[in-house]
């Protein structure tokens, strides 16, 4: 079950990303075309904080489950191919 969830419409995170869990990242209507996920650091350089990455939503779909495999006193954040969605989002990882 994911710890919890990122909404990439609005950026908003529900319940906790935590490290070595999994979380979903999640769309309020049907993808109709494919959706990637990249993970980035703070600093705007890619960083799988997450795996898999990029993570891929498809055709369809409204989320994609992934594993947060890094965790930072800071926070990451990620950008979006195939959408237009929520922009400077920070994410913790606990």
């Amino acid at each position: 079950m994911p710890t919890g969830t990122v909404n990439l419409s609005t950026g908003t995170v529900i319940g906790t990303v935590k490290l070595n869990q999994t979380f979903e990242f999640i769309l309020p209507s049907p993808a109709t075309q494919a959706i990637t996920i990249t993970g980035y650091d703070q600093n705007g350089n890619t960083c799988a904080w997450f795996s898999p990455d990029p993570a891929t939503i498809s055709v369809g779909s409204t989320s994609v489950t992934v594993t947060a495999v890094l965790d930072s006193d800071s926070w990451y954040t990620y950008k979006l191919s195939g959408m237009v969605g929520a922009t400077n989002v920070h994410i913790h990882v606990g």
